[in-house]
């Protein structure tokens, strides 16, 4: 399944000039970077064979929307070094752009000192806020980050912290990713290994209810999440039912297995979020349900338990009064015949949600109920009917 929700961040471009000494720790910055959708330019990767090398470094530069210097003694220390042709390059640009513009950012790989190069107006590159890598990479690279995609630099922020050991600040970071919304997406695989490793029930939970809230669905996240409803977790379950139904039809074949699962209060997390969707194609999910799962016999259903017979049968009819349509009501008519008197209320209840002429004859047998509880609620029903027509 492809995924067509369109991204709200813009990807941001990044030319990094270095020395050849320090390919390892470029690669490692050119990594983080790219992973929050921030292209970077590297000679090793941008630069074509046969193609016109100043040509390509020029472009590049002009091109990007920031310039990363890496400074180190081993660019001090060289007499010749094609670094020296990219900082030019990259001042001729700073000087054409306006003073608040942040552009050009110094990073000191190792101590050492900046060069002292001229760039206009009485300044030199040391004018230049720099980061010092090399005395705390985490925060260094955050903060590049929060320059260069500010939104990306909190999210990865956030995704650090889902590893925290404290159980609150992890519960404040996936509530957070979650509040986020689509840019988030980012933050997908780190929620996704919290949820199948984190040791904390509520942080598994709100990692559930964080993937719903991204806007994000793929097969991959809606096969986590029927998963983690495997594993029969009440809290847990109930966020993933919830963050499923935010996936519309895509999710109703998850949701529709989870009806059969065993576990307290599984299945009826499922009907009522297949109920959430309010898809009409979902009806016919709902039930199918009850023919998987209830065996009718002289009226009387059984899955596994009568409890959880009766409990999933609830939410069923629930979720059929919320979508409503002639196939929820002929469904819920036959709910009306079974011996459970919670069952034949919920039924009740959900076709007065419903709301149509066409269920007032079965609300009027209703009325007529063996069960004082259904009696009155069918009559309430009718009578909230009829002084709505008048």
């Amino acid at each position: 399944m492809e995924n067509h929700n369109k991204k709200t961040d813009v990807k941001q471009k990044i030319f990094i000039s270095y020395v050849r000494e320090h390919n390892r720790e470029v690669a490692k910055i050119a990594k983080i970077l790219e992973k929050f959708n921030i292209e970077v330019w590297l000679d090793i990767n941008k630069i074509k064979p046969g193609s016109r090398w100043q040509d390509s470094i020029r472009k590049g530069i002009s091109e990007g929307d920031f310039f990363l210097a890496c400074f180190s003694p081993e660019y001090n220390n060289r007499s010749k070094t094609y670094m020296n042709e990219e900082l030019l390059l990259a001042i001729d640009e700073l000087r054409q752009m306006p003073d608040e513009r942040t552009w050009f950012i110094p990073v000191k790989l190792a101590p050492c000192e900046i060069p002292d190069r001229n760039i206009g107006a009485g300044e030199t590159l040391r004018s230049i806020q720099w980061v010092e890598l090399y005395k705390n990479w985490r925060e260094g690279i955050l903060s590049i980050i929060s320059v260069i995609s500010p939104n990306s630099a909190r999210i990865h922020k956030l995704i650090e912290e889902l590893n925290d050991p404290s159980a609150r600040i992890r519960i404040a970071a996936a509530d957070s990713l979650g509040q986020i919304g689509n840019i988030g997406y980012k933050a997908v695989p780190s929620l996704v290994m919290a949820l199948n490793t984190d040791k904390n029930d509520t942080v598994r939970a709100v990692v559930a209810e964080a993937l719903g809230k991204l806007g994000y669905s793929n097969e991959i996240i809606i096969s986590e999440l029927l998963e983690t409803m495997r594993k029969g977790e009440y809290y847990s379950s109930r966020h993933a039912a919830h963050s499923l139904s935010k996936f519309g039809g895509p999710a109703i074949p998850a949701l529709l297995e989870a009806t059969q699962l065993p576990g307290y209060w599984i299945g009826g997390h499922a009907a009522e979020a297949i109920g959430n969707i309010r898809d009409p194609n979902a009806v016919n999910a709902l039930i199918e349900a009850l023919k998987q799962g209830h065996k009718m016999t002289v009226g009387r259903i059984w899955i596994g338990e009568e409890n959880t017979a009766i409990f999933v049968s609830v939410f069923i009819a629930k979720a059929l009064g919320k979508i409503g349509g002639s196939a929820s009501i002929t469904a819920l008519e036959e709910m009306l015949i079974v011996d459970n008197w919670r069952t034949r209320l919920s039924a009740v209840e959900a076709l007065g949600n419903i709301k149509s002429s066409s269920v007032i004859s079965m609300l009027r047998k209703a009325a007529k109920d063996n069960d004082e509880i259904v009696r009155i609620k069918a009559t309430e029903i009718l009578q909230e009917m009829v002084d709505q027509n008048h």
